[in-house]
């Protein structure tokens, strides 16, 4: 099952777009916990330095019985309870050392012991620190929440650290993550959007040029399955209408032929009514060898007539694109023979062919060009010269077949439109002083301009090309060039 283009988009972009947030709520939520570590390290280095005081001012008060630092003491202690408290309270969810509860409740052990402390030092008639044991179990019990606020805030520093590198290594993995996700989506892109559209880049550049092939299927998405589908169908219905066009243009062209082909018909027609008749006439007399010779030359007269009945036949069939290997020279004697009514007498033919070249190509389709080209030369011919036709390797790739006349010529102007649909300049020409008809390359008398439009086209379609070469006053030569080398026969 194919999925659409536009999903694939969606679902790329939406994988883009959930990694992208995975990664960012990541990143915010350790922002959101470092943050939150900043507050509670400073408020836990401020109830480290309240312990500190309180616990100078205890150790004045026993070096100096002065009751005023115990005093300060006692309330430095009671103002440290109340950052713990409030530390507990809001930021228990972030602190470090979960067993909070268990340094407050020393804390208020180490607040009452100095609270009874001074209690007993307001009623003792000289200021005393007390019994030695008192004086130690109060020095232990600060030490030891000193030692638990220090461990405290070592922790929280460890953890901001931690943060920290977890910060950076996840601003590098989400850069690392990003640019992975930027080349997958390079890479579908190009795989499954840029690709197919080269593939019908080229099959379009080629349907311009004038090869209709089918464009074969792209797996790329049903977009480009339904444009593939009706780009196909658009170019089997160009096929159908070029197939149509060149039989109706090889319809046009036999209309041309006709009278010269009709002169073909009645030359043979009459001698074989002569034959007949001298026949009829002679039918008692006992000569039978001179009667022998009137039927044979009369057989000879209708195997001319089947002959140009059937090259008539065969180039009007219409039949599909077939290449095959035709005997070049056989190719034009057969077109020749079409054209043999239409040749004026003072143009003469001259074949520059060898009996054994060969060459791979569909004999009608080449036939109607070659037909195409001489009949326009002779058409370029009205005062008279010659018609040449050759054929000859180019080099070990390229046949080339030349159809030469030495006519009118076409205007530099022209050149680059002759193979041009519907171009022509013969409507309303006229003969220049010398009384030479301007050519324009043009098959049709009425000078729609269709005859060497389809001559490239059927050229095209045998993978070749035309080359027109020509000099106003001095002639014009087609070279069709095919990528075929020649083979000759053995």
């Amino acid at each position: 099952m194919q999925i659409s283009i536009r999903k694939k988009v969606a679902m790329t972009l939406g994988a883009y777009i959930l990694v992208a947030s995975v990664l960012w709520l990541l990143i915010f939520l350790n922002s959101l916990t470092l943050n939150e570590k900043l507050r509670i390290i400073e408020k836990k280095e401020d109830l480290l330095n309240t312990i500190l005081e309180a616990r100078r001012y205890e150790k004045n008060f026993f070096l100096t019985f002065n009751n005023a630092h115990l005093g300060e003491a006692v309330s430095f202690i009671s103002m440290a309870e109340g950052k713990l408290q409030d530390i507990i309270t809001h930021h228990a969810r972030y602190a470090a050392t979960p067993d909070l509860e268990r340094s407050l409740a020393h804390l208020k052990d180490y607040g009452v012991s100095m609270g009874m402390l001074a209690s007993s030092q307001s009623k003792a008639p000289a200021p005393n620190a007390g019994p030695a044991p008192r004086q130690e179990a109060i020095r232990a019990l600060g030490r030891e929440i000193t030692e638990e606020i220090e461990t405290m805030v070592q922790n929280e520093r460890q953890q901001i650290n931690r943060l920290i590198r977890d910060a950076r290594f996840y601003h590098f993995a989400a850069l690392g993550g990003i640019l992975i996700l930027s080349i997958l989506v390079f890479v579908f892109f190009l795989v499954n959007v840029n690709r197919p559209l080269k593939a019908l880049e080229r099959a379009i550049r080629h349907i311009a040029a004038g090869h209709y092939a089918n464009i074969p299927a792209i797996p790329a998405g049903q977009e480009f399955e339904s444009l593939v589908n009706s780009l196909n169908h658009m170019i089997n219905r160009l096929n159908r209408r070029n197939q149509e066009l060149i039989q109706a243009r090889k319809m046009a062209s036999l209309g041309t032929l006709t009278s010269g082909v009709a002169h073909e018909l009645n030359n043979p027609l009459n001698n074989i009514s002569t034959s007949v008749q001298i026949v009829l006439e002679e039918l008692e007399d006992d000569d039978i060898d001179f009667k022998r010779e009137l039927l044979q030359a009369a057989e000879k007269e209708v195997v001319r007539a089947r002959d140009i009945v059937r090259a008539l036949l065969e180039f009007s069939r219409q039949s599909p694109f077939s290449i095959k290997p035709v005997a070049v020279k056989s190719l034009v004697s057969d077109t020749l023979k079409l054209i043999k009514g239409e040749l004026p007498s003072n143009v003469t033919v001259d074949v520059k062919i060898e009996n054994d070249i060969q060459a791979a190509l569909d004999f009608r389709r080449m036939q109607q060009v070659l037909l195409n080209m001489m009949l326009n030369g002779i058409q370029a011919m009205d005062q008279g010269g010659t018609l040449t036709i050759s054929a000859f390797d180019l080099d070990d790739h390229t046949f080339c077949i030349e159809v030469s006349d030495t006519g009118c010529g076409i205007p530099d102007e022209n050149l680059n439109k002759i193979f041009d649909p519907f171009f022509s300049t013969k409507e309303g020409r006229r003969k220049s002083e010398n009384g030479m008809l301007p050519y324009d390359g043009i098959l049709e008398p009425q000078g729609t301009g269709l005859g060497l439009a389809i001559c490239h086209g059927i050229v095209q379609e045998h993978g070749g090309k035309i080359i027109v070469r020509s000099k106003v006053g001095e002639g014009t030569t087609f070279t069709i060039r095919l990528p075929i080398g020649r083979t000759h026969d053995h």
